[in-house]
């Protein structure tokens, strides 16, 4: 069985590159001009925030299904979030609705290890995006899914 990958389209981190670089020209237009010192500090905020540290994360981004492991990284680049799984271990997993302090649903997945164990896991944007496809290799090598 090959191993699927699973990344955003360069596209979207280039689209992401170039608003923080408007950003930036703005940020330096509103150095010639009479804007507070709070709308300059903002837009460059955002500005570095875009293209420094969420585009590289979108390019790095990556959830990989193999018959034996399920790897998820997320995060920024220079300090990723690496969830690893090891699918032989794993007897079902079970999706739950959650709601967070603002009332926004977000699924968890509860894994249900076949030595008892449990554990909550929280999907990155890129793996609810292809959920279905990883579900149905999952089902497909045996692993229970309950929705």
């Amino acid at each position: 069985m090959e191993t699927l990958v699973y990344t955003f389209p360069t596209y979207v981190a280039v689209l992401v590159a170039t608003l923080g670089l408007a950003l930036f020209a703005l940020f330096a237009y509103f150095l010639k001009t009479k804007k507070s010192l709070r709308a300059k500090l903002v837009t460059l905020f955002l500005a570095v925030f875009a293209t420094g540290l969420f585009a590289p994360g979108l390019l790095l981004d990556r959830v990989e299904l193999s018959e034996q492991r399920l790897t998820q990284r997320t995060g920024f680049w220079f300090a990723p979030n690496v969830r690893e799984f090891d699918l032989r271990q794993i007897f079902k997993i079970q999706l739950n609705e959650e709601r967070d302090r603002r009332g926004r649903a977000t699924q968890i997945w509860l894994i249900l290890y076949r030595d008892g164990r449990e554990e909550r896991f929280d999907p990155s944007d890129l793996m609810e995006n292809h959920q279905a496809a990883i579900f149905e290799r999952l089902e497909a090598s045996g692993i229970g899914i309950l929705r």
